[in-house]
């Protein structure tokens, strides 16, 4: 039996949903029942194959046989079919609601149409869309590549509403450039990119934790250094009394679910530390460490200033064989450029 039999027994059922377009598809594709399985969840999403194809070709070409490139094209994929499915029930329901939806702008200072947050009530409150429903330019507008609603007056000058002070100081200036417009959807694709990684890595990081036996130099090297270190990340995390992300990486329930801040658990993992065998221990303490680098380094805005914690973390998953994402790549070459120029120069 194949080291991936027991995968595809278990990918079986889920591959024969498989419409025969796409199975036809698939097997023209050389995939095998693993990866029909997943492509059968995502087979909706426009592109799906060729994304998936892609990654397929990359992890073949480098020798990956942990489908790094596939499991972070997948990932991007059901984040986009999980956007649709919640764009299109948005949709619906403001239809439903008689509200109309008007195309998304980066930029509204010179518009006649407004975004509510620039806009104040007859006597100076915040303008929100329970004040603004009466309107007859009351709209939604959908943000490209979010699952969020914009709230807008069509016609605000007509319907004698008032701009905040902000707001109209920003009227007086120019209109944006385009060099400002890209900066607005970079972001908005950085920030997506960066939030779908983070699933990807972190199921990385708990099979990591899962491992038998005991952990190599580079693995017990990291653990010490933060821990012995002076890093603030680490004081700062370690006075947190959440456990979330650890019980995530360790595979177990979270001894604190429910709980207060004031109300946990004082000695949570007493019992694994209990049943693990000495030459696992080195698992708590990884996980430890990797959630104090994942909430304190790799958090949403993280990929704007990258900072050397951040480049350590990555540098180190990528050397344990985890497949960076595009953005986490980038990101990485631009911080090992500011942080470790020599190496770079090797």
């Amino acid at each position: 039996m194949s080291p991936d039999a027991p995968e595809e027994i278990t990918a079986a059922p889920q591959a024969a949903k498989l419409s025969d377009k796409a199975l036809r598809e698939a097997t023209t594709a050389d995939f095998d029942l693993v990866e029909m399985a997943d492509f059968q969840t995502v087979e909706g999403v426009p592109g799906a194959l060729s994304k998936l194809q892609r990654a397929k070709t990359r992890d073949t070409k480098e020798g990956d046989d942990k489908r790094g490139s596939w499991a972070h094209a997948l990932a991007e994929l059901r984040q986009t079919q999980q956007e649709q499915q919640e764009r299109e029930r948005i949709v619906k329901e403001l239809a439903e609601q008689g509200i109309q939806i008007v195309v998304w702008r980066a930029h509204r200072e010179n518009d006649q149409s407004r975004l509510l947050a620039d806009l104040v009530t007859d006597i100076g409150n915040p303008m929100t869309a329970e004040h603004h429903a009466k309107c007859r330019g009351h709209a939604a507008a959908l943000v490209p590549g979010e699952v969020e609603v914009e709230w807008v007056c069509t016609d605000w000058k007509r319907y004698g509403h008032e701009l905040t002070d902000e707001a109209a100081a920003a009227s007086k200036k120019n209109k944006s450039t385009p060099e400002e417009l890209d900066a607005r959807r970079k972001v908005i694709r950085y920030n997506k990119a960066w939030r779908t990684a983070r699933g990807v890595r972190q199921e990385f990081i708990a099979k990591m934790c899962a491992a038998n036996g005991e952990a190599d130099d580079a693995t017990w090297t990291l653990i010490l250094s933060v821990i012995t270190g002076t890093s603030t990340g680490f004081g700062r995390h370690a006075s947190h009394p959440k456990t979330e992300l650890i019980s995530a990486f360790l595979g177990v329930p979270d001894p604190n679910k429910d709980r207060s801040q004031w109300n946990r658990v004082k000695n949570p993992y007493a019992n694994l530390i209990a049943t693990t065998p000495k030459s696992r221990r080195w698992r708590l303490l990884l996980a430890q460490v990797a959630a104090m680098f994942e909430s304190e380094d790799m958090h949403d805005g993280a990929w704007r200033n990258v900072d050397e914690d951040c480049v350590t973390w990555l540098s180190f998953l990528q050397g344990q064989g985890y497949t960076l994402s595009e953005v986490e790549a980038e990101i990485l070459a631009a911080g090992l450029k500011r942080y470790r120029p020599a190496r770079q120069k090797k």
